[in-house]
């Protein structure tokens, strides 16, 4: 594992040596400010792992290891060859709370997360198997969480980082 250690005393400073980290491969990021706060980025932040979370349950409904409650129906999509979650429409007069609601619950978040997944992930069935595989092709996957302090670019969600999906 490679570590870079950045100590930085103003914005643009921190900004080019962690735009140099992320170009030259490291692993890990080890961050000092000036009043000496230490933040290690080794990991992948809480919003990747639910969202990790939220995939691994669905593979469990899709492979029948988890009871259907929300009756999330999987279909193969012969184009990409690939098996897609079925989002199921909400009626287009619903606005605001509602629709923000809509889309943050498990069956469209998890549809629309397992639809994001690579065409060969979709086909495995064997849980270990598929963890691992998951695991690896995320690790490909750019984790960029927000740092406290700094203004984020965009998101870090699996579902906005559309260069990955197919």
């Amino acid at each position: 594992m490679i570590c870079h250690c950045i100590h930085y005393d103003d914005n643009k400073t921190f900004e080019l040596e962690f735009t140099f980290a992320r170009e030259i491969g490291v692993n890990c990021i080890i961050i000092y400010s000036k009043n000496g706060f230490r933040q290690d980025l080794t990991e992948a932040n809480l919003q990747r792992r639910r969202e990790l979370g939220i995939i691994l349950h669905v593979w469990k409904i899709h492979n029948n290891q988890y009871p259907n409650n929300i009756d999330l129906k999987f279909k193969l999509n012969l184009r990409l060859n690939a098996v897609k979650a079925i989002i199921k429409p909400l009626p287009k007069k619903v606005k605001g709370k509602v629709l923000t609601t809509y889309d943050q619950s498990f069956a469209v978040k998890g549809a629309k997360l397992w639809n994001s997944l690579h065409a060969d992930l979709t086909h495995i069935s064997s849980f270990l198997v598929f963890k691992t595989a998951l695991f690896n092709y995320i690790k490909t996957v750019p984790d960029r969480p927000p740092l406290p302090g700094y203004p984020y670019q965009s998101s870090n969600s699996l579902l906005d980082l559309s260069t990955f999906c197919d």
